[in-house]
């Protein structure tokens, strides 16, 4: 009996989605090579949304824009799309956005200069443009006495220890891997061969609470199901072959 309660209520739950809407609108931002206007299918996790909101809709026309991310976070909050992507967890956001299953896990790494010695982490100064989420890294930078530089973009901190303002640069693996395979200066970098690692980060879509559980439930579902499928490894495996 219980699993049969379970199961009406789960069907009642996504009601209210029984149908498929005819539009479906994104928005997200600038984050090679997840996501980006000028990027094949708009970046690797942009193509894993729109297949996993077809699976989930599949009559429904999928619309993606790119914005500014406060402009797309704040036109979401306010329901003029349905979900925007992807984010980091944090209770700031977690009070007004439902969040779907992990989209994908980024490994994160330090990058510097392939001439510098290895030496201590002591009051070196490690850039994270603004926007990212520390994580782990603020616990290193207190034991280590570290200065964090934070400019408006990831190319900006590219540039910065190229340029040797900066001794690392904390990043996605596949973002180090963009950025030193498109910008011949960046080539003098590489990720650092040792040292206190980063742990493995979770990228989510979300949705604006108003909006209910039961889109992020029917979005989950079909995640659930590309996965099982191998269509979203298949993605994966693409988009790694364009660069």
């Amino acid at each position: 009996m219980k699993g049969g309660y379970a199961l009406i209520v789960f069907l009642l739950t996504l009601s209210a989605y029984a149908q498929s809407p005819e539009q479906i609108k994104l928005v997200s931002g600038d984050y090679p090579p997840f996501t980006g206007e000028s990027l094949p299918g708009g970046g690797l996790v942009s193509r894993l949304v729109r297949a996993t909101f077809a699976e989930a809709f599949p009559e429904a026309e999928i619309k993606l824009a790119f914005e500014p991310w406060a402009r797309g976070f704040a036109n979401t909050e306010n329901q003029r799309y349905l979900a925007t992507f992807p984010y980091f967890r944090n209770e700031a956001r977690a009070a007004v956005f439902n969040y779907s299953q992990p989209v994908i896990f980024i490994e994160n790494v330090f990058y510097r200069q392939k001439s510098a010695k290895p030496a201590s982490y002591d009051k070196k100064t490690i850039c994270l443009p603004l926007g990212y989420a520390k994580g782990s890294l603020s616990e290193l930078i207190a034991v280590y006495d570290m200065k964090l530089v934070r400019p408006a973009t990831m190319l900006q901190c590219f540039k910065m220890l190229a340029q040797g303002r900066a001794d690392l640069l904390a990043c996605s693996k596949r973002v180090g891997q963009f950025f030193t395979g498109h910008y011949p200066q960046f080539r003098t970098l590489e990720v650092s061969p040792s040292g206190p690692g980063l742990l493995p980060v979770p990228l989510y879509v979300i949705f604006p609470k108003r909006s209910g559980q039961a889109i992020v439930t029917r979005f989950n579902l079909a995640l659930e199901q590309l996965k099982r499928s191998g269509r979203y490894q298949e993605l994966i495996d693409s988009y790694r072959a364009l660069y």
